[in-house]
């Protein structure tokens, strides 16, 4: 499996002449690859909706949402909401990308971002 950043967006699929992108966003406690991870078998989907969705670039966000182990994090949903904006403006500058459609999937505090990015 490619490297996934615990924070931002990471793209793991681009193929040519994509239609779509699809942003898939974690919830509370989570990350990018361990809340879609099998833990067991290895398992990750969102690399496995490539051979359903064959024009779709599929990306996974992340964002530090950790209520436990100590995190220091003080960021909230608006600022998580920012941040996926900005990573959003920034992977998506060129002119053919800017006009693609975007499908925004959200797990639990991951769907209150999107809500967020949407207002």
């Amino acid at each position: 499996m490619e490297t996934i950043r615990r924070e931002g967006l990471t793209v793991l699929r681009d193929p040519p002449g994509a239609n779509l992108d699809l942003v898939i966003t974690h919830g509370l406690n989570g990350t990018p690859s361990r809340t879609f991870c099998h833990e067991r078998t290895g398992f990750f989907w969102p690399t496995e909706l490539a051979n359903s969705l064959p024009t779709t670039r599929i990306m996974v966000f992340g964002y530090v949402a950790d209520i436990s182990g100590g995190s220091t994090n003080v960021a909230g949903v608006y600022q998580h909401a920012e941040s996926l904006l900005l990573h959003l403006k920034n992977n998506r500058a060129r002119s053919c990308m800017g006009k693609r459609p975007i499908v925004l999937i959200g797990h639990s505090l991951g769907g209150v971002v999107i809500k967020q990015v949407l207002i």
